[in-house]
């Protein structure tokens, strides 16, 4: 079991002040990291104060780099529409900015990263004096500033691997359960099971399943009650201990024969605390 779950408390992201107004739009209850490369944050910030010009209550679901592409997930009660677009505008933007400095970039290299010509080839002495001219900061270019872009990725990528781990392929899910897979899907659909979009398909929890291959008792109310949260906050919901619960994670609890109303309570209070 992984440590708790902090519900009422966001975990700190990058250490910078451009994350910092977004990381305070994150909502108890949901991912509480901002996952986007250095290069990306001052779009992001503007973003940030642009969709604060039009509702400045708006909260964030969630705001990541996935597949190189930014998903920006919110909440408003106003002007629906105006937030698309300039999200757009922003999705748009980060494709040709260099997910290092955010400068003009290309996708390079089979990972498709997009970089700067000056962080995909390495500077001589002459070319980093050229760059410094040209405005760009010194701590762009500093060994620092380079190990912590690549920490960061590594603990991004990091997080994704563990995160796949813990779910499974449509036809695993078919043959834990004994259905086939397009009764897996059909219960998907109909909202009765929790499932992810990974890569063009769907992957599934494995919180659902009980250790004898059953769904987990109470599971519809569950996938209910969560409404559209995001997959990984439902998954660190019901995988994380919750003190309310006698120190059972949410899934451990219902696997226990446990009641489904105090976990459908816990899932709606994180909606609004």
């Amino acid at each position: 079991m992984s440590a708790p779950f902090a519900r009422n408390a966001p975990e700190p992201g990058p250490p910078h002040a451009l994350v910092d107004p977004l990381r305070a739009r994150i909502p108890a209850g949901w991912w509480p990291h901002v996952e986007a490369p250095r290069g990306w944050w001052e779009v992001l910030n503007q973003l940030d104060a642009d969709l604060a010009a039009i509702d400045p209550e708006y909260e964030l679901r969630r705001a990541a780099r996935v597949d190189n592409e930014l998903i920006f997930w919110t909440a408003t009660n106003t002007a629906a529409g105006a937030f698309a677009r300039r999200i757009r505008e922003a999705q748009t933007a980060v494709r040709a900015i260099c997910n290092k400095c955010g400068r003009p970039g290309v996708p390079r290299t089979r990972s498709r990263e997009v970089l700067c010509d000056l962080h995909w080839h390495p500077l001589t002495a002459a070319e980093k004096a050229f760059a410094l001219s040209a405005g760009i900061p010194e701590a762009w270019f500093s060994e620092k500033a380079e190990i912590e872009n690549e920490a960061f990725l590594a603990e991004g990528e990091a997080r994704d691997r563990k995160n796949l781990a813990a779910h499974l392929t449509e036809m695993d899910m078919a043959r834990v359960l004994n259905v086939s897979v397009h009764r897996v899907r059909d219960m998907f659909e109909q909202e009765v099971l929790a499932g992810a979009e990974h890569d063009g398909r769907i992957v599934y929890p494995r919180w659902q399943v009980t250790d004898d291959g059953r769904l987990l008792p109470g599971l519809a109310a569950v996938v209910e009650a969560a409404g559209d949260m995001d997959a990984r906050t439902l998954q660190a919901i019901m995988e994380n201990v919750d003190e309310e619960l006698d120190g059972l994670a949410p899934a451990e609890w219902l696997a226990r024969g446990k009641p489904v109303g105090p976990v459908v309570q816990i899932l709606e209070e994180s909606w609004w605390t």
